[in-house]
Order: structure tokens, then C-alpha cells, then sequence
């Protein structure tokens, strides 16, 4: 996957189900879902998984999805995402466990942000693999 991103470091980042078919047409095998519902996720990622595309799901951004064990286990085994996108640190080190990719979002307000969100992102793979020689632009 980390050659996938270098090959195409523009993502494409769905926001609304119209941006579907545009981010298909896109060069990019993956795509990041940061909109629905848990009525609707499943064929959203079924329809862009039959365009050949990875999708990275924001679970932060799922309306009805809780963010626990549960609900990644229906994205990974029900909805069939490949990874998840998230805030919440907890929730990425379990996905990581279940064997979902992850992207960790940072909010970067100023430079001192970003310099913590290094740091934070490098302590968090530490502790998960105790080898942090694994990173993939962000993606892991």
C-alpha cells in the first residue's frame, strides 16, 4: 500500500455520495469515505470497491456507528473496508489488532500541533509494533 500512495499521493476524499463516481474516475486505488450513515456505508464501499478502489473509512464521521470493537468488526467483515480513519487512538490500536489498516487524523492548528501530532503518531506506533521503521506516508 505505501507504493500506492507515493504512485498517487493525492487521495481523494469522498465528503458526499455525489463524489462517488468522481473519485472511481480518479487514478488513485484508494479512496477515504468521510460521510454516511450505518443505513447506507455498505453499498457506498460495495459500489466503490467494484471501481477497484481501497476504501479508508472515517468511523469519526459514520452517523449510528459507535466507535468501539463492534462497529469495526461490522466494517471490516459486513461493510469489507480495508482501513479506518480516526481521531481517537484507542479505537485505531484495536483496529490494528483486528487487522485493519489505519490512518490516525491530527487537527493542525498551528505548528506546535503539527510537531505534537509527529510525535503522538510515532509514540502510537512504537507502542503497537515496537518498530516504527513500518510507516507508509501516514498510513499504516
Amino acid at each position: 500500500m505505501g507504493k500506492t500512495v507515493n504512485l498517487y499521493p493525492v487521495i481523494p476524499a469522498i465528503r458526499a455520495e455525489k463524489d462517488i463516481e468522481e473519485a472511481i474516475d480518479s487514478p488513485s486505488n484508494l479512496v477515504f469515505l468521510l460521510t454516511g450513515t450505518v443505513a447506507n456505508v455498505e453499498e457506498a464501499v460495495y459500489i466503490l470497491k467494484r471501481g477497484s478502489k481501497e476504501v479508508f473509512i472515517h468511523v469519526d464521521l459514520v452517523k449510528g456507528l459507535s466507535l468501539d470493537r463492534y462497529s469495526l468488526e461490522f466494517l471490516r467483515d459486513i461493510v469489507g473496508v480495508d482501513g479506518i480513519i480516526s481521531t481517537h487512538i484507542l479505537l485505531l490500536k484495536t483496529a490494528r489488532k483486528l487487522g485493519l489498516r489505519i490512518v490516525q487524523r491530527v487537527f493542525l492548528v498551528d505548528s506546535s500541533a503539527l510537531e505534537n501530532g509527529g510525535s503522538s503518531g510515532r509514540r502510537f506506533e512504537t507502542r503497537l509494533s515496537g518498530d516504527t521503521s513500518r510507516h507508509y506516508s501516514g498510513v499504516h
